[in-house]
């Protein structure tokens, strides 16, 4: 689900979105968040797809989601992704934050401390 404002100055409305069916047009919005949610979505590539038609010109997606050096396949409502399913999964997009090899050393990891698991960032501008 998407939290999203779109509102006058100092008023805030939040809607819930399939991120999958936005249902918004194309090419009309200024920034989505998408924090620790894609690691819950069954069809990931329809939900970061979704964002970007969403997206106008110059618009910016930024997300997060958790990387681990082994896969989970999705089970339960979660998955995690390895950086290499990562780099495949955005290689289409523009993505304009800085790659860095996630850090997987033991005081990195989130969560239960016994699962190499870390926070991965994307920022994506649309093109």
């Amino acid at each position: 689900m998407l939290n999203l404002k779109r509102s006058a100055p100092g008023k805030v409305n939040f809607r819930n979105v399939d991120l999958t069916n936005m249902g918004f047009e194309s090419d009309s919005i200024d920034c989505i968040t998408s924090i620790s949610v894609i690691e819950h979505i069954p069809n990931v590539e329809k939900a970061i797809s979704e964002m970007y038609r969403c997206l106008r010109v110059g618009g910016k997606l930024y997300l997060t989601t958790d990387s681990t050096p082994t896969p989970t396949a999705y089970h339960q409502g979660v998955r995690f992704f390895s950086p290499d399913e990562l780099s495949c999964i955005f290689k289409d997009y523009p993505v304009t934050s800085p790659f860095e090899d996630p850090d997987f050393s033991e005081e990195n990891w989130c969560y239960e401390k016994n699962t190499p698991l870390v926070t991965c960032f994307v920022e994506i501008t649309k093109e």
